[in-house]
């Protein structure tokens, strides 16, 4: 939760996230005052910190039960996934995780498919689906 509200207050940032958790975690920044070292660090107030993890926490109890999170440095996560140039840090999955370790196929469309575009990707999905 602490990587997606510092991610948050950094505007998606994800290189000054990690730089920044990588700060706190070297200061022992995550006492009981981080929301007022996280502002300093920032130049934000330490009442938006606050906020933005109140927020952030409030999105994590509207996950779903059954919803895992896979950081990218354990094992679940899809091997191929993680060589990607823009591979994120964390998967938010539900279902069989077990199936990111199996070979996959990718079907990449368009929003402005046609008809016979549409048509074809569901023959090509519904054939590799009874393949196996």
């Amino acid at each position: 939760m602490r990587y997606f509200a510092v991610l948050a207050l950094l505007s998606f940032n994800e290189e000054r996230t990690r730089e920044l958790l990588d700060f706190l975690d070297r200061s022992n920044g995550w006492d009981e005052n981080f929301p007022e070292t996280i502002a300093e660090h920032l130049g934000v107030s330490a009442e938006e910190v606050t906020s933005t993890f109140q927020r952030v926490r409030r999105s994590f109890d509207e996950l779903p039960g059954d919803t895992k999170i896979v950081h990218r440095d354990k094992p679940e996560f899809s091997s191929l996934l993680r060589e990607t140039r823009d591979c994120p840090e964390f998967l938010f999955c539900r279902g069989h995780i077990e199936l990111l370790s199996k070979p996959t196929v990718a079907v990449i469309g368009t929003r402005k498919s046609s008809t016979k575009g549409r048509q074809r990707g569901q023959k090509l999905a519904a054939l590799l689906a009874k393949a196996g």
